[in-house]
């Protein structure tokens, strides 16, 4: 009778020592399968999220035929629809591109034109700088809807659906004598939860004003006395005496005071920079170049009233009467007015290409306070640098860098891209190597050595019969 050692075997295995060696080496191993597995995973699923919010965004950019070079833009109209998706299928900018679609619609129009000059007034004294006050929609709403904000109002309010907005700071309005209806009393909120038009609140007394009310804005003691020069940038005003203008690009004199003298040079701009000597500024942007006497003006004004004369007189009155044009649009002008460089009249506002960003930092609220004041009620619009595709007069964008957008691309197409090969190679090369020892343990054995450790230790269930000792069976 044959006697079976593999009892015997058994507790040899099982005595024979740890090789310390061979399970450090186990433990490498499946921590590295571990780790590219989880690195292949990880980037197959960013590539595909990015293809929606990097890679084909991209591409759309790059195939816009916008150009590199910004033109300005103006606001003309800001929009805001509360669920019109018929009429509003997607907004100036959306926090979130995933949730583009969805919720209220914002939307800004602009009046796209070429840049006007940029000019540096020179030999200046007797600068007298003037700036309006404006409305901070944050500090002069008041919501009557919610308790305890309408129950001490005073002053003019604009109203609708119960959210005023107070612009006593910023108005000077007249009525005619009994077209006040009869006061309510705000104190009690069910009285004021829908407020719509202007009113005139005292103490919470709150009367509606009918048709026949005229504002005009709060902003005088504009000093002309002396002045040749009168630049308007928004809501702040520049007003001084000058010797000469010159071209910050080119150098060239664009005006000089002893060839206009009794003269005023008006000129609308983007930003006036006031030079730390306070003899000179640099004007960016300026546009609507008038000559008129100063006897016009007078030796104070308000802007009310200087918003008037350019309306009226401005035409008739312009500095560069140079109306040639090429191409339909002038080019050598100074000054010139921006009618003579519009591009497009009308055009829908993106803050980007795809009109979202994805930082859910509060962009889109920063962007539609900054460049969405359309000029309304005597205020100043935004005006701000965008661009433009020659071929699609359907909207422009305010940013826009081709060499970023370039950029972005290689980084998050190559970093997973490459994550993902690499990782997806390691473990095909381990497919490859990698085998279980006798012992249980992983490790890296190739075909030779694997052969040769099979020879030189044999597994117990691959010994031949001869190997078992025998014995009789009585």
């Amino acid at each position: 009778m044959w006697r079976n050692n593999t009892g015997d075997n058994n507790k040899m295995e099982k005595e024979r020592p740890l090789d310390k060696k061979l399970w450090r080496g186990d433990k490498a191993i499946c921590g590295t399968l571990c780790i590219c597995q989880g690195l292949a995973v990880l980037s197959a699923v960013s590539i595909i999220y990015l293809s929606v919010i990097i890679y084909l965004p991209s591409k759309r950019e790059l195939e816009s035929g916008i150009g590199e070079y910004p033109v300005m833009c103006t606001a003309i109209e800001r929009r805001k629809m509360e669920q019109h998706t018929e009429n509003c299928r997607v907004s100036s900018c959306t926090e979130w591109c995933l949730g583009k679609g969805g919720g209220p619609c914002d939307q800004i129009y602009v009046q796209v034109r070429q840049n006007g000059t940029n000019a540096v007034f020179q030999g200046c004294s007797s600068l007298s700088t003037k700036e309006c006050p404006v409305m901070e929609e944050d500090v002069q709403l008041k919501n009557c809807k919610k308790d305890n904000q309408c129950t001490q109002l005073n002053g003019l309010f604009i109203c609708s659906e119960g959210i005023c907005t107070d612009i006593s700071e910023v108005y000077e309005c007249n009525w005619p004598e009994g077209s006040e209806e009869p006061a309510l009393n705000c104190y009690y909120k069910r009285n004021c939860v829908t407020l719509d038009g202007e009113y005139i609140c005292r103490d919470a007394q709150c009367s509606r004003l009918k048709e026949g009310w005229t504002c005009k804005r709060k902003c005088e003691d504009i000093q002309v006395k002396d002045a040749n020069v009168l630049i308007m940038a928004g809501d702040y005003i520049v007003s001084g005496y000058c010797s000469n203008v010159i071209d910050a690009q080119t150098q060239a004199v664009i005006w000089r005071s002893d060839a206009y003298n009794n003269s005023v040079l008006f000129s609308s701009c983007t930003k006036v920079h006031l030079h730390q000597d306070e003899d000179s500024f640099l004007a960016s942007d300026c546009i609507n170049g008038t000559l008129m006497p100063n006897t016009v003006y007078g030796e104070i004004t308000n802007l009310t009233t200087l918003k008037g004369i350019q309306k009226e007189y401005g035409s008739t009155t312009r500095y560069d009467h140079n109306n040639e044009k090429e191409g339909g649009v002038a080019r050598k002008t100074y000054f010139p007015f921006d009618h003579d460089i519009t591009i497009y009249d009308r055009s829908l506002l993106y803050i980007n290409h795809e009109g979202c960003v994805n930082t859910l930092s509060y962009e889109c609220s920063s962007f539609y306070r900054d460049m969405g004041k359309d000029g309304r009620n005597m205020t100043s619009p935004s005006r701000f640098p965008c661009y433009y595709a020659a071929h699609n007069s359907e909207f422009v964008v305010s940013r826009y860098d081709l060499l970023k957008t370039k950029w972005v691309f290689l980084m998050f197409f190559t970093v997973p891209s490459v994550v993902f090969l690499v990782s997806c190679s390691i473990l095909f090369l381990c497919s490859r190597v990698v085998k279980v020892t006798s012992e249980g343990a992983m490790a890296i054995i190739t075909r030779c050595c694997s052969t040769a450790t099979r020879k030189s230790k044999p597994d117990v269930t691959e010994l031949p019969l001869n190997t078992f000792n025998a014995e009789d069976d009585d």
